[in-house]
């Protein structure tokens, strides 16, 4: 069979990220919300925790709690160690952590703790939990936020660490000043997250000084209004003593100090729950107080800020499809999911991404997509508007050309009735070397006379799903193609089915695709990983993968 490829797709334009807006204050009925960990004395989580365990005052004031509730469940996801197959905003509602190195102060000697115990804490997260790794220095990139989690250990791994001469007492004060000011400014970057938003400091113990406890009373206001867990990590200590500088700043902003397994964190934050109080007007509203919280319950340990911030009545405004772009959090009113392929462009030498969107409310008509393509450190690269004519279609298929390297894609819709969404998907652009040949991205779908025409979610009782890469390269004389389908439940267990391929032709003699159908009649619901492997000569040559989904969202 011959193809004529895939639809051309339009080059991107440049563009840059805006300030954050600031809270808006004024009396107040709206409820207020408190994140608080609440453990047994074994540190694990309280079952059947009430409202009537908890007793909470604010500025003196006792306060009437109306609803506990876990603040992350865990949400379903992906069989264990399978990629996620799509970016989507549809249960989503797990943890953003920012990761903050204090690269003025640790020591190269604690690099491989630092690698170690990042290890540790990333895979005990979900696989659709995003993690940002922010270097306290001016010279070093930040990685943005991500799902792909072993991107944040590879960074941290390539940190340079202090290797000048030991400060004085005057220089590591100031050097703390340095960083308590820039755990607040995240402090404050996270608060616009949804969800549940932790920091992670890596740091040396410190000399606490009365000015370090003014900016540490600053950093625990700016926690408890912006609703941040705060895990302070010592890498490669076993024990600080009670009166230094990083048990204060835990006390001060309801942290934990952590100098053994990083395990810890996942464990605790597994134990976070959501407390939400009645309205009170006689408090004042827009204002961080002090916030005195205790339990009624014996055995049971409470931690959270000493302070609360009481919400004022706030409108927000309508934020625009661009905006939406600069912004790392997601919105959610319009559920979507996108995808992204990369591919050969016609000239032969540059790659593009084959990018695919859908609502998952199909039926319902959009106004407007803007997609924009940004690096790990958060910069954006390129953005543009698909047209009306475009959007009508589903799936919306679009393109961008894009240097190798890994990139976050992030698209915003708007429906012709006013709700908006974002979805984000990481992808790595390059093409897999197959002996002497490439394979594009391998997608799922069904083959047209002309084209392939990918799909993201195959409906659950669909039995001809279809499989598809491209394969680049000059085939030699006496060479033969073929092509191998396997489907996996675990990278690297053994295949559960197995179903041969064909080799397209195309016009262009250095251009093919291996297709074929997959088995799914073998398959029941779940995850898959689909590896599509090239065959030359009998030998396999190389092979990609794509998760594939089966029945359910």
């Amino acid at each position: 069979m011959r193809f004529a490829g895939l639809i051309a797709l339009p080059l991107l334009a440049l563009a840059s990220f805006p300030a954050a807006r600031p809270h808006a204050a004024g009396q107040t009925s709206v409820a207020t919300t408190l994140d608080l960990v609440v453990t047994g004395a074994d540190g694990r989580p309280v079952a059947n925790l009430q409202p009537s365990d908890l007793i909470i005052r604010i500025g003196g004031r006792p306060q009437t709690v109306t609803n506990v509730r876990v603040a992350a469940p865990e949400p379903p996801t992906v069989r264990a160690g399978l990629p996620i197959p799509y970016g989507t905003n549809v249960g989503i509602d797990g943890r953003t952590t920012a990761v903050l190195v204090d690269v003025a102060r640790l020591t190269p000697a604690r690099g491989a703790a630092i690698t170690a115990g990042l290890t540790t804490l990333t895979a005990g997260l979900s696989p659709t939990d995003r993690v940002a790794l922010i270097p306290m220095s001016t010279d070093v990139r930040p990685v943005d936020f991500t799902t792909a989690h072993a991107r944040i250990v590879d960074a941290a791994a390539a940190l340079t660490l202090h290797t000048g001469a030991p400060r004085t007492a005057r220089q590591d004060e100031t050097t703390v000043e340095a960083m308590l000011a820039a755990l607040t400014r995240a402090t404050v970057m996270l608060g616009g997250e949804p969800g549940v938003k932790t920091l992670v400091l890596i740091t040396e113990p410190f000399t606490v000084t009365g000015d370090l406890r003014q900016l540490i009373l600053t950093l625990g206001e700016a926690v408890a209004q912006h609703r941040v867990a705060l895990y302070v990590v010592t890498p490669g200590t076993t024990t600080v003593p009670p009166a230094n500088g990083v048990h204060a700043l835990a006390a001060g902003t309801g942290g934990l100090v952590i100098t053994g397994e990083w395990s810890e964190i996942v464990a605790r934050e597994r134990a976070r729950v959501e407390v939400t109080l009645a309205p009170d007007t006689k408090l004042d509203s827009g204002v961080v107080s002090r916030a005195l919280i205790t339990t009624s319950r014996s055995g049971m340990v409470v931690r959270g800020a000493p302070f609360a911030f009481v919400p004022a009545n706030t409108t927000e405004r309508l934020v625009s499809l661009t905006d939406m772009l600069r912004r790392t959090r997601p919105f959610t009113d319009l559920p979507m999911r996108v995808a992204a392929y990369p591919v050969l462009h016609t000239d032969r030498s540059s790659i593009r991404l084959l990018i695919v969107a859908e609502t998952i409310e199909n039926e319902r008509p959009l106004a407007w997509a803007e997609f924009a393509l940004i690096t790990p450190d958060g910069r954006m690269v390129a953005q543009w508007t698909e047209e009306r004519d475009a959007v009508a279609s589903r799936p919306i298929v679009a393109g961008v050309l894009a240097p190798e390297g890994p990139y976050r894609l992030r698209w915003a819709a708007s429906e012709l009735s006013g709700r908006r969404g974002t979805a984000d998907v990481d992808v790595d652009v390059r093409l897999v070397p197959a002996g002497l040949f490439r394979l594009s991205g391998l997608m799922v779908g069904r083959l047209g006379p002309e084209n392939f025409l990918p799909v993201l979610q195959p409906p659950a009782d669909s039995p001809g799903i279809e499989w598809y890469a491209e394969v680049y390269g000059a085939i030699e004389a006496g060479q033969t193609l073929t092509a191998r389908l396997d489907v996996l439940t675990t990278p690297a267990g053994p295949a559960v089915a197995s179903a041969d391929g064909r080799v397209l032709t195309s016009p262009d003699p250095t251009r093919r695709a291996i297709s074929g159908k997959v088995p799914v009649a073998d398959l029941g619901p779940g995850d898959y990983l689909l590896r599509a492997t090239l065959v030359v000569n009998g030998v396999d040559a190389g092979s990609v993968t794509q998760t594939l989904r089966r029945g359910r969202e």
